[in-house]
């Protein structure tokens, strides 16, 4: 789950220009970490 949000924040962090990527991205990472979670 850190991985994952970790990666997301990278990904953001490297494409502020892709704010609808990032934000698709942090989404699914967020899911995927309650989905685990869960």
């Amino acid at each position: 789950m850190l991985d994952g949000h970790a990666g997301a924040t990278r990904f953001v962090d490297g494409g502020r220009h892709s704010d609808r990527a990032a934000s698709s991205i942090l989404r699914s990472a967020l899911q995927a970490g309650q989905g685990r979670a869960t």
